[in-house]
């Protein structure tokens, strides 16, 4: 649609789409068959939220959601405007096609998931953002086999490493004597979301300065403090089996 009649249109497409969407959601939905929960207070949530936060591990799995996140974003965010440019030159239905490579995530999801109950969360979480590290800098030559490629490991350790992550913070969160699942599962996606908004933005700025190459610098930036937080992770006393 933008190739044919310009982004505002194209965005809203977007839109038109999503409100159907949910049109469609809302009189598809069955009925629910569990009772209601009980609407909670916000003044109740303080406990719990300074319960999971007081808690090292997951405050190390809450930045690595931020960083990860932060980086995946820049990489998808920007590669468009370096595809569209010279020496790419590619037409803007094109360069939408990469996102097809957020497929690669759904195998990589299921792949971290296995390999993390035979060698262990820890070792596939450093695996993971190793792996990412390694696509980012794979895509810095100007050929487009090499950024595509680049692009599918990004992807496939972006995914591995959240995976792992996401899954983490719930099973220790449980072992802890006042943890809530729930209340870490949603500091954990706000972590996230915070890291696309946030980290997202300010690889813009890297790549208004530096380019490409500012970008890959930015991510590597990025993923080496997330790894770093996933290397400190065993040295933080963990809950009975929440390793």
């Amino acid at each position: 649609m933008a190739d044919v009649a310009g982004w505002r249109v194209a965005l809203a497409v977007i839109g038109g789409l999503s409100l159907l969407c949910t049109v469609a959601f809302r009189v598809l939905l069955p009925p629910a068959t569990a009772p209601a929960a009980p609407r909670v207070r916000l003044r109740d949530l303080g406990g719990p939220l300074r319960a999971q936060l007081a808690d090292p591990g997951l405050r190390c799995l809450f930045g690595i959601a931020f960083l990860l996140m932060g980086a995946f974003v820049t990489v998808y965010n920007y590669l468009g405007f370096r595809l569209l440019a010279p020496p790419f030159g590619l037409p803007a239905a094109l360069v939408g096609l990469v996102f097809l490579g957020y497929l690669a995530g759904t195998w990589a999801s299921t792949a971290a998931g296995r390999l993390g109950d035979r060698w262990g969360r820890r070792k596939v979480l450093w695996a993971a953002v190793l792996v990412a590290v390694l696509g980012a800098w794979v895509t810095v030559p100007d050929l487009l086999v090499t950024v595509l490629a680049g692009l599918l490991v990004v992807t496939i350790g972006f995914f591995a490493a959240h995976s792992v992550a996401s899954s983490w913070v719930g099973r220790r969160a449980s072992m802890l004597p006042a943890g809530s699942p729930a209340v870490a599962s949603s500091l954990y996606l706000l972590g996230y979301y915070a890291g696309s908004s946030v980290g997202g933005a300010v690889g813009g700025i890297a790549y208004d300065h530096g380019g490409w190459f500012g970008v890959v610098g930015y991510v590597t930036g990025l993923l080496a403090v997330a790894l770093v937080l996933a290397l400190a992770l065993r040295r933080i006393t963990a809950p009975a089996a929440a390793t």
